[in-house]
């Protein structure tokens, strides 16, 4: 019942946010591009994931790298979510899957992303994994970590 509970409320969270002021904010603790590990950029570059609405109410998303002041950030398009109950041998989890469409901050190059985010409820933190897969160059980034 808790992780139900939690749910609805990061999917109200994600449903309030106003602004560039966030409240659903995902702290990336694991980086990779292709494969190749950058674990220790995601900690000192303090990235995060992000879901807020921009001044027209409509959701976007934004992959913030706070100490560098950059992101790439854009409106969500075809959002979808599938949720999967906690067993006796699993935890609660729910995925989210949509196309991003962003800007970069730092070089301002566009294009189009698909995104996955696996949420899972453990106890009284929701743990993450994410896929960016950038659909113009097939850069695969993977991403993990913990709801803030």
């Amino acid at each position: 019942m808790k992780r139900i509970i939690l749910s609805v409320i990061v999917l109200l969270c994600i449903s309030s946010v106003v602004g560039q002021s966030t409240d659903v904010v995902y702290k990336v603790t694991n980086y990779s591009v292709n494969g190749e590990n950058y674990d220790y950029v995601a900690l000192e570059e303090d990235v995060l994931l992000a879901f807020y609405l921009n001044e027209e109410g409509s959701l976007c998303f934004a992959n913030v790298w706070r100490n560098s002041q950059s992101e790439s950030y854009g409106k969500v398009y075809s959002l979808k979510k599938t949720e999967v109950a906690e067993t006796d041998s699993t935890y609660a989890t729910n995925e989210i899957k949509f196309t991003w469409n962003f800007v970069n901050s730092y070089n301002e190059e566009t294009g189009n992303a698909a995104v996955t985010i696996q949420n899972v409820f453990f106890e009284n933190t929701v743990l993450f994994n994410a896929e960016i897969i950038v659909m113009d160059t097939m850069e695969v980034l993977k991403m993990k970590g913990y709801l803030e």
